[in-house]
């Protein structure tokens, strides 16, 4: 893990004149906080820049035969994204239970489902299933009583 925090910090320095990096662990996952005045550019729209930056730094480890996964966060963006997958996907369970049907969520990356079937893993009630191919693949929240 020590050669890919150096890396993102060679990346950042061309990024940002004030960051600090941070390794952390959460729900046994490595974690790489940045936290930076910077943090709108760095995140861009949507997330986009963040994704990009992952992307470049999972290449240079995988070129560089560097093993070990790590999740890349900036000023807790994705722990804020995490959090509110995990509250909806608990919402609608919860709207299953209680109405007794299947409920459908909308198409989403392999990551936020992981996020989904991770969370509602430990519900005896619910039963989750991931449906359909590429950007329109759902994830389905089954009431099993």
């Amino acid at each position: 893990m020590q050669e890919i925090k150096e890396i993102l910090n060679e990346i950042l320095k061309y990024l940002s004149d004030d960051f600090e990096l941070l390794e952390t662990e959460q729900a046994g996952q490595n974690i790489l906080q940045i936290k930076t005045k910077d943090a709108k550019l760095l995140i861009g729209q949507k997330g986009r820049n963040l994704q990009a930056l992952d992307y470049i730094l999972a290449k240079i480890a995988k070129e560089k035969a560097i093993e070990g996964k790590w999740v890349l966060d900036i000023n807790e963006y994705k722990l804020k994204e995490i959090k509110e997958i995990e509250e909806k996907a608990r919402m609608l369970a919860s709207r299953a239970k209680t109405l007794q049907y299947d409920v459908e969520m909308p198409a989403m990356s392999a990551y936020e489902r992981l996020i989904v079937h991770s969370a509602l893993a430990d519900d005896p009630q619910i039963k989750t299933e991931s449906h359909g191919e590429g950007k329109d693949r759902r994830l389905i929240i089954k009431f099993v009583g």
